[in-house]
């Protein structure tokens, strides 16, 4: 069974203000350290999806994603990633046209986009939420959160595009090296004046 069968589908959640925790971005007041790793997650003639460049903070790290079409898609405007409207219940339904993506850790725990999002209740496993970016028909750059940092061991990109005829791809960074990075982040301020430090 193929990584994206069977999993959890996302369910809209009524609009509002809620506390950002952890697990939905960068913590406030800091510097992060930076890891270079990047991973090709697949490469056909039309189409090239690229992941990493690390912005690295104690609690999680944000990277970059990069897609590539050879040939301007039919001038859709939205990330082809995210799902239009109400996404449906089973795997056979989900439109082709969607981007499914996932991580896995060296632990063997993942997230898919295909998951359901935990906002309130700390997740048990890792999650990557969209920052911002944009594009437009043949190109798109995405900023990307993804939290925990990755235990030490590979960290692995999974990808699968039906529109295009990628079947699931997988690419790995060394996590070993993006935690490493988070030594290097610096709180901007004195650490009883940032809520975050520490």
């Amino acid at each position: 069974m193929g990584f994206f069968v069977g999993r959890p589908r996302f369910v809209a959640r009524e609009p509002g203000w809620y506390p950002v925790p952890e697990w939905l971005g960068p913590p406030q007041g800091w510097l992060p350290g930076y890891a270079p790793e990047r991973a090709v997650v697949f490469r056909t003639n039309d189409a090239i999806l690229i992941a990493g460049r690390f912005d690295v903070y104690p609690s999680g790290a944000e990277f970059t994603l990069q897609l590539e079409l050879r040939v301007p898609d039919d001038g859709r405007t939205f990330m082809p990633w995210e799902f239009q409207g109400s996404p449906p219940e089973r795997d056979d339904d989900l439109p082709d046209d969607l981007l499914r993506l996932g991580v896995i850790f060296a632990d063997g725990s993942s997230w898919s986009n295909l998951d359901a999002p935990t906002m309130d209740e700390e997740p048990v496993g890792p999650v990557v939420m969209p920052r911002g970016g944009g594009g437009d028909r043949g190109s798109w750059a995405m900023n990307m959160w993804l939290w925990p940092l990755p235990p030490d061991g590979p960290l692995t990109f999974v990808a699968e595009w039906p529109k295009f005829g990628i079947p699931e791809s997988r690419a790995d960074v060394d996590g070993s090296g993006v935690r490493a990075a988070a030594l290097q982040a610096e709180s901007l301020w004195q650490d009883e004046d940032n809520p975050s430090a520490g």
